[in-house]
C-alpha cells in the first residue's frame, strides 16, 4: 500500500520510454487526478470519439488538466528550464508546444491511464 496516493496536491513522476534507462533523466510531474478533472478528461476523450473536439484540442485538455510540471530538464548549458504554467498551476500552451508530438502523445497517456481503474458509473457519482 505504500504505492497509494492519497491527495491531489501528490505528484506522480513519469519519465518518456525515450529516456528510461539514462543516469539522470527528465521527469515528468503528473497531477493525482481529482473525480472531477478524471470526469474532463472522459468528457475531452467521448467527444474526441463522437468527432466534435479535434484531436489537437484533447491532447491540449489533456495537459492541461493533467500536467503539473518537471523535474531535471536542462537547457545547452546545463541550466534548469521553467516550466511555464499559468496563474492556476496549468501548462500554457507555450509549455505544450515544447513536447514534441510524441511526447505530447505519450504523456497524454500517461496522464489516462493513472485512473484507468476508475469505470465511468463511478466517475459520474
Amino acid at each position: 500500500m505504500g504505492d497509494f496516493l492519497i491527495g491531489p496536491e501528490e505528484r506522480i513522476e513519469y519519465v518518456f520510454e525515450a529516456h528510461r534507462g539514462r543516469e539522470a533523466p527528465p521527469v515528468m510531474l503528473l497531477r493525482n487526478l481529482s473525480i472531477g478533472e478524471h470526469r474532463e478528461f472522459v468528457a475531452a476523450g467521448k467527444a474526441l470519439e463522437k468527432a466534435t473536439a479535434d484531436s489537437v484540442g484533447f491532447l491540449v485538455k489533456t495537459l492541461k488538466i493533467g500536467w503539473a510540471g518537471w523535474q531535471g530538464v536542462l537547457d545547452a548549458d546545463g541550466q534548469p528550464v521553467e516550466f511555464l504554467a499559468d496563474k492556476d498551476g496549468r501548462p500554457t500552451e507555450a509549455q505544450i508546444e515544447r513536447l514534441t508530438v510524441p511526447q505530447r502523445l505519450e504523456l497524454c497517456a500517461a496522464i489516462g491511464s493513472q485512473r484507468a481503474e476508475i469505470t465511468e458509473d463511478q466517475a459520474k457519482n
